[in-house]
Parts: structure tokens; C-alpha cells; sequence
């Protein structure tokens, strides 16, 4: 007698795999950097609304928020069209809603918070993968004009100052007896 293979745990697997997919999965004609800012820019917003919250009435605030945060308006902070920002904030809410609540919830309860860019980097790399393999490039950034920034490395997973006119960084260098 030969053995019988069941297809349900494969079609089980390979279903799990689709719903992956498609829920990290980038929106129709954006670019994945875009993306990445639209979700950067979406935390952004979400700070604002929710930095001043009393812990009392955060889970009414969170819910509040992840309906409001979408607005074209509240996009005018970016250099980015506004549009495109809001594309890719209304695909993150749809797709990540009750982890989003449930990561703004425990984020915005704690006693001691930590900054928004922390926020940024569990959202935008960890749970939406909005972020995932994006460079944030400086080659256009003029450290004599330009003012300082900090930037996200997705290679270290840590936070980069780029220094600039408003900032300068010391870069000391190893000197010998006889240099000095």
C-alpha cells in the first residue's frame, strides 16, 4: 500500500507564503524608496498626534489616529508630493492596522519613550519592511550648506549622523610620537 501525501499542509504553507507577500508587498507603481518615506513620513505624523497623550485615553488616541493619518494635508511636511505619501500611508494602514495599533499602544504607554526614529525603525524596517534594502543617499549633501541630518543605515540597522553647516562632527585622527 502506498503512502498517502496530504496537500493540506503544503497549501497551508504556500498560502501563508501569499498572504506574506502580499501583505509587505510595495503599492502599484511606487518605488520602494518612496515607499520607505511614505512610511517614514507616516510615523512622523503619528508622533504628532500622539506624543502628548494621556495613557488614560492612548488606546481611543491610537485608534483616533490611524484614521486621521492619512489626510493629504498632514503631508505638507515633506519635500515628497504629498499624493505619493499619502499612497503609500493608506496602503500601510490598510495592510498593518492592528499592528500598528498595537505597537503605537505599547510605544506611546511606556513611562520613558524613546524618539520617534526608534518608532521608525520597528515600523518601517521590522514590521511593514517598508524599508527593506533602501539606501537614504547623501551623495548630494553638502556638509558646508546643507544642515545635519541623521539618516537610517539598513546595512546596521542603526542611526547615522551626517554632519553638516548646523553640526560638526570631529574626526581625530591617529598621530605618532614623532607627529606631535
Amino acid at each position: 500500500m502506498a503512502p498517502q501525501i496530504s496537500l493540506f499542509p503544503l497549501l497551508l504553507v504556500f498560502s501563508a507564503c501569499l498572504t506574506h507577500a502580499a501583505k509587505t508587498s510595495v503599492p502599484k507603481d511606487m518605488h520602494q524608496d518612496m515607499y520607505c518615506i511614505g512610511c517614514e513620513m507616516t510615523m512622523k505624523v503619528m508622533d504628532r498626534a500622539l506624543r502628548n497623550t494621556a495613557k488614560d485615553r492612548l488606546e481611543d488616541a491610537v485608534s483616533q489616529a490611524l484614521g486621521n493619518v492619512c489626510k493629504r494635508d498632514h503631508f505638507d511636511i515633506s519635500e515628497y508630493s504629498q499624493d505619493t505619501i499619502n499612497t503609500a500611508c493608506q496602503h500601510i494602514i490598510k495592510n498593518y492596522r492592528t499592528e500598528l495599533k498595537r505597537e503605537l499602544v505599547s510605544e506611546y504607554g511606556r513611562e520613558k519613550r524613546s524618539s520617534y526614529l526608534d518608532l521608525v525603525q520597528r515600523v518601517c524596517m521590522m514590521l511593514t519592511d517598508a524599508c527593506h534594502g533602501v539606501m537614504h543617499d547623501d551623495h548630494d549633501h553638502d556638509p558646508l550648506k546643507d544642515d545635519a541630518r541623521v539618516r537610517l543605515d539598513p546595512e546596521t540597522n542603526d542611526f547615522v549622523v551626517v554632519p553638516g553647516k548646523n553640526l560638526k562632527v570631529a574626526r581625530p585622527v591617529s598621530q605618532t610620537r614623532e607627529e606631535l
